[in-house]
């Protein structure tokens, strides 16, 4: 009969099952940076003197191992791999949006100035307010922009983690521990891709409407007022002629 509780072996197979479950998932945690590392063990070794009866005594040998620690060489390298990537993820994602806002800003910053200087408010307390404004909607705008760059590295990183556990789950259903590993290095690629995709294509949108459309209607404003006293009363040009002579019948 196989196996020594009488099942046929099914306990063995089981308990083998699981080992073989358990090193495929030790090695996906570790692509990932997860887990606590391969486990270490020292083994022990000796004999027994085994007593047979009458027919004396025979050597029985024996070993055991015992866990001594984890090696969490690999782990720690791929973790700091992962977080060097999620870092330049967010880093590029800051500095595509600084730079669109430093843009809008400068561009707002122009047109503002020729405004107050057509009106004659440059230098005055109109000038402040409007750089005060400018400043104000710039410092939203960065923070709205490390926080749009944090929350695509937070993504990735979900991504990943999400990843790791659905391995882990096809493992525990029967995925073999070479199809496991595969199936992490390619998942690992195609979200760091995406996520890299995801960033470049965040926006913020813009800080500067409200100072902008301001501009834009004073300018309107400005021309309007142009035109008016261009065809006013005294400005120069004359409704009809003027006629010095006089009326006969």
């Amino acid at each position: 009969m196989c196996g020594s509780s009488g099942d046929g072996g099914a306990a063995e197979r089981q308990a083998q099952m699981k080992a073989e479950q358990d090193a495929a998932i030790l090695r996906v945690n570790e692509i990932f940076g997860k887990g606590d590392g391969v486990p270490q063990y020292t083994t022990s070794s000796g004999v027994n003197q085994v007593s047979d009866g009458d027919r004396g005594f025979y050597e029985e040998p024996w070993s055991t191992q015992t866990l001594t620690g984890y090696d969490t060489t690999t782990r720690d390298k791929n973790a700091a791999d992962r977080e060097a990537l999620y870092s330049t993820i967010q880093g590029d994602a800051s500095a595509r949006l600084l730079d669109k806002l430093n843009k809008d800003r400068t561009s707002t910053e122009r047109g503002s100035r020729f405004q107050l200087a057509r009106q004659g408010l440059s230098g005055g307390s109109a000038d402040i307010d409007l750089n005060t404004q400018i400043l104000d909607r710039y410092n939203e705008g960065a923070l709205e922009a490390g926080n749009a760059a944090l929350a695509s590295a937070n993504q990735a990183r979900s991504a990943d983690e999400q990843t790791r556990t659905n391995i882990i789950n096809n493992i525990r259903n029967g995925l073999a521990e070479s199809d496991a590993i595969s199936s992490a290095y390619s998942a690992l690629s195609n979200n760091a891709n995406e996520a890299r995709d995801n960033a470049m294509a965040t926006d913020i949108g813009s800080f500067f409407t409200d100072i902008n459309n301001l501009n834009q209607q004073r300018q309107y404003n400005a021309g309007l007022q142009a035109g008016r006293s261009m065809y006013s009363p005294g400005a120069g040009v004359s409704s009809g002629r003027a006629y010095g002579g006089s009326i006969s019948q």
